[in-house]
């Protein structure tokens, strides 16, 4: 089963169609994570681009030498995010 994000993009803007709580019980009701960007300021692009390819190649159950090197990636880079962690964290029995 594919994973599916809902991205809320233009948080630069004063005005938004649907608030960040509507959004985020959307994802929720889904089953799906919600994140919010901006492209024209790059806000949170990076980190929302990072969390998927770190759970797509971790959902494949990689090689431990492999999550072992992500891991340290994530630990050791100067992106220290709390929810990058728990994703590894939820992966480390694997």
């Amino acid at each position: 089963m594919p994973k599916i994000y809902l991205i809320g993009n233009k948080i630069d803007l004063p005005y938004h169609e649907v608030s960040t709580e509507e959004s985020e019980k959307l994802a929720e009701s889904l089953g799906n994570q919600y994140f919010e960007i901006s492209c024209k300021y790059n806000i949170n692009i990076y980190e929302v681009m990072t969390r998927m390819i770190i759970e797509s190649i971790l959902e494949k159950r990689i090689n431990s030498e492999l999550k072992y090197y992500l891991r340290s990636i994530l630990y050791h880079s100067n992106y220290n995010n709390n929810s990058f962690k728990n994703i590894l964290n939820k992966y480390k029995n694997y």
